[in-house]
């Protein structure tokens, strides 16, 4: 059974909600790591972090997944405007 369609006003903060945690997740492997290199760049942080296999699944997980999102976001906002429905946030 599929989740019943989410309005196209509560997409755009899923879409981000996905977006903070793949950020949230990076920060946390950042953090780790700025215990052992108190003086390293964020940079070179983010791209240590990015090479452990873990973190990097998960933060491409929830990219993608806000991905996905945003393009459902815009090829229902595309559909409503096509039917002559005001934007979402004009019809609550």
């Amino acid at each position: 059974m599929t989740a019943p369609l989410r309005p196209s006003a509560e997409l755009a903060a899923y879409a981000a909600k996905e977006e903070a945690a793949a950020s949230a997740i990076l920060a946390a492997a950042v953090a780790r790591l700025r215990r052992y290199h108190p003086d390293a760049a964020v940079e070179t942080l983010v791209g240590i972090a990015m090479h452990d296999p873990r973190v990097r699944a998960e933060v491409n997980h929830h990219r993608r997944r806000a991905e996905s999102i945003a393009k459902t976001y815009r090829k229902r906002r595309r559909m409503e405007a096509a039917q002559g429905l005001p934007p979402a946030p004009a019809r609550l």
